[in-house]
């Protein structure tokens, strides 16, 4: 999934504010647990996120999502995310469980 980081997104040192990047992972996560149980609310349960390197107003990240498990009533999910301008280089991790019906 593409995310534009634009100059409203920023924080005072200029890039990306973290609650942004977190809202881009739970918006993608949370999007796929509802299409898993065809289109039914999947309430985030738990994320947590590893930022690694700043990303800087302008640029855009590209969020990969992997399916690590289910259970009866959760599913959890891996994340990493990369510039689009620089794919080789991750910039942020996460993880996050949500609750399936």
């Amino acid at each position: 999934v593409l995310f534009p980081i634009t100059d409203n997104m920023k924080n005072s040192a200029g890039i990306a504010h973290v609650g942004i990047i977190a809202m881009a992972y739970d918006i993608t996560m949370g999007t796929l647990a509802k299409l898993y149980q065809d289109g039914r609310m999947s309430p985030t349960l738990d994320m947590g996120f590893t930022f690694i390197k700043p990303v800087p107003a302008g640029e855009s990240i590209i969020i990969t999502v992997h399916t690590v498990g289910t259970a009866k009533h959760t599913i959890d999910f891996e994340c990493s995310a990369v510039l689009q301008s620089a794919p080789e280089t991750t910039v942020n991790t996460a993880h996050g469980k949500f609750f399936i019906y």
